[in-house]
């Protein structure tokens, strides 16, 4: 074969390279697109879902303030979330589509919702009859909580199914890659083999084919890493919203048919910190799924004590139930520059975490405390729980859905969102912790995160359930 034609078959064999090379890249992009598509309607669907639950809650709050107080302006609010709830039914309809099971639980929960309203409206009507003992009889017959708890029942099925939806199609869509990176594998080592015979000692498109190889490696690892962070953001979602949700459903619960006028008015005020509350964390995640590094997300200068204080507020509900006391110390560190949503969250992670394993033996302990060790603030977060077995389960403590305490009603999802926020900003988390002792959290933030210098406060405080 003559040098002409060997170069005519290498220019072949180059364009049948590129053509193959352009083809996985495709494949891998509309399958990142369609794995980033059904993670963005996995969310729209959970928070559609929990802002659903939030309107009904807050409906439910203003028939009861009205009921109790007799007074109209509680009742304002009330066509608002209505509309919220209309809004949530119809871009729910919409993203479930056709699917037969879903549909039948959306519709479940949209009659739900229609028979909480009415039942709460007929206290209201009672009450503005002049009949307070009826409309107060209305609200302590436990119907309406039942009700409740036939839409939270029904909305968690909903978001379980979704999810579960969700892992299905990002499998099933994970095996066609593998399968299509595979036969491009195998395509590729027939044409380094065609490459070979003709052209054993040019050695220079092997290396070309190499940084090809690389450039490849590298978009896929980019587009993997979008995909990873835009579950994570749909996680943290989904996670930061349910314990504010689990509170409003804890405080609730107090009210029985016992309850005085006094304690309804109590539960009604702690309601509305954690709803307010809840609506802040959904506003500020819903600014954060704009960004697309999560390393770029601005910055703001916040005060530890403050961050801490707004998630004792979120986490009344399981403060009160498990008595636990929950101690600081920030002087040495006061203020910090980073995110707000992502502070609020390693809080409420490391604060739940402490209070959900707490030892059965013991009031629970929790204390907080900042230093600056070589110029980087650490944030440390102890407490006396039922600890972990380091020797056994020590290099799993942050994988995602690890649970090492069967008795314990948990995800496995807090700590693994805890250690990606803080990693995605420079920052390191660890841990000690011994059986029956408990637990220290470690955080040591990157040095971005050094305020400029401001004066320290000089107190120090302690929170626990009795000062709300």
């Amino acid at each position: 074969m003559t040098l002409k034609r060997k170069i005519d078959v290498l220019f072949l064999v180059a364009i049948i390279i590129f053509a193959g090379l352009f083809y996985v890249v495709i494949q891998s992009s509309a399958f990142s697109r369609e794995n980033s598509r059904l993670v963005t309607q996995a969310h729209e669907i959970l928070y559609n879902l929990e802002k659903v639950e939030s309107a009904i809650a807050g409906i439910e709050g203003a028939h009861r303030g009205y009921i109790i107080s007799g007074k109209m302006e509680f009742l304002d609010p009330v066509e608002n979330h209505r509309k919220e709830i209309n809004s949530g039914l119809n871009i729910l309809s919409s993203l479930i589509g056709e699917e037969q099971e879903q549909s039948g639980r959306l519709v479940e929960l949209s009659q739900l919702i229609d028979r909480k309203i009415e039942f709460s409206t007929r206290g209201v009507e009672s009450r503005s009859a002049g009949d307070i003992e009826k409309a107060l009889a209305l609200v302590s017959s436990g119907k309406g909580k039942l009700l409740m708890d036939s839409i939270r029942l029904v909305s968690k099925d909903l978001e379980r199914e979704e999810i579960k939806a969700l892992n299905e199609r990002s499998n099933s869509n994970e095996e066609l890659v593998i399968a299509h990176n595979r036969n491009y594998l195998l395509f590729s080592a027939f044409i380094l083999l065609v490459m070979f015979g003709f052209y054993l000692r040019i050695r220079s498109n092997t290396g070309q084919l190499l940084v090809y190889r690389k450039k490849q490696d590298e978009l896929i690892a980019e587009l993997n890493t979008q995909n990873r962070q835009l579950d994570d953001f749909a996680h943290l979602t989904s996670h930061n919203i349910r314990s504010p949700a689990t509170n409003i459903y804890t405080l609730i619960s107090f009210i029985n048919e016992n309850s005085t006028l006094e304690d309804y008015k109590q539960i009604f005020d702690r309601l509305s910190k954690v709803s307010r509350n809840l609506n802040e964390t959904l506003s500020e995640l819903l600014e954060i799924l704009q960004v697309k590094n999560n390393s770029n997300i601005e910055r703001e200068v916040l005060s530890f004590e403050g961050v801490l204080n707004k998630v004792k507020e979120s986490m009344q509900g399981d403060i009160l139930l498990s008595g636990a006391v929950i101690s600081g110390d920030m002087e040495a560190a006061a203020t910090v520059r980073y995110p707000k949503a992502y502070l609020e969250s390693i809080f409420h992670n490391l604060l739940s975490n402490a209070i959900k394993y707490r030892s059965p033996e013991r009031i629970p302990e929790i204390h907080v405390s900042t230093q600056r060790v070589n110029g980087r603030i650490v944030l440390s977060v102890a407490d006396n729980g039922l600890g972990i077995d380091m020797e056994k389960y020590g290099s799993q403590v942050f994988g995602l859905r690890k649970i090492f305490h069967t008795s314990v009603n948990a995800k496995g999802i807090g700590l693994f969102m805890t250690k990606t926020q803080i990693e995605a900003l420079g920052g390191e988390i660890s841990l000690r912790s011994e059986v029956n002792k408990g637990t220290t959290f470690t955080v040591v933030f990157d040095r971005k995160s050094n305020p400029e210098p401001v004066q320290k406060t000089e107190k120090q405080f302690v929170l626990n359930a009795n000062l709300w």
